[in-house]
Parts: structure tokens; sequence; C-alpha cells
């Protein structure tokens, strides 16, 4: 078995230790692109540390790395790993793709308020503004 197929093994193993699974997200860095799908999937540890280790990975990475990372922030449980990401990831041509994140986070907020404010009325409270 290669080398980086073990260390994506020891990455996804939720028993290791995050301090294991931190060095495996960082030594997988240095096999590219194809370290990449690992890499996006452990946006979604628990662990911040293991996370953020994966996002530094998939900066290093760079351009290949930027369309998985883009898809993964659509997905809840990897969106907070995936803005940690792209903010190391060359994006000036996935402009419209973050404009359209950026968008249906404010339709979906937008839409919850007024939910709420409906809720209110029909029990005879006001609704709590946007803060």
């Amino acid at each position: 078995m290669p080398a980086l197929a073990l260390i994506g093994i020891e990455l996804e193993d939720s028993a290791a230790p995050p301090a294991v699974r931190r060095a495996a997200a960082t030594a997988l860095a240095i096999g590219g692109p194809a370290s990449v799908p690992a890499l996006v999937q452990a946006l979604a540890i628990e662990d911040r540390s293991v996370r953020e280790a994966a996002a530094n990975s998939l900066g290093q990475i760079g351009r290949p790395a930027v369309g998985a990372t883009l898809a993964a922030l659509f997905q809840p449980a990897t969106e907070h790993g995936a803005i940690h990401a792209l903010e190391q990831l060359p994006l000036k041509t996935e402009a419209d793709s973050l404009r359209r994140y950026a968008r249906e986070k404010v339709d979906r907020a937008v839409h919850y308020h007024a939910l709420w404010a409906e809720i209110s009325l029909c029990l005879g409270r006001a609704s709590k503004p946007l803060s």
C-alpha cells in the first residue's frame, strides 16, 4: 500500500489522537491533487486543529484544490473547514461561486427571519430584529 494511502487511513481514523490526525493532514499536502479528496473530507472532522491542518494542506496544494473546496463550502459538515481553506487558496476566477454561496446564506437567513416574525405574530409577540 502506498505511503499516502496509509497516511490517509490515519487521517480518517476517528480513534486516532488529534495529534496523529493533524500530522497526517499536514503530510498529505505532499500528495498534491491526489490528496485533495481525503483533505476535503477531513474538513468535517470535529477537532478544529485537524480541520485547520487539512485546510492548510489544501492551501499548500493550491489551484487543484479549489473546485473540491468550493463544493465543500455548500455542505454543512465541511462548510467551516472549507471557509478556512478558501482563505488560503487562489480564488480570483471563483468569484461567481463565492457570490452564490453568500447569496444562499443571506436568502436562508432572511427566510428564517421572516418565518420567526410570522410565528411571533401568531403567538402575539413582537418579532426580534436581525442582529
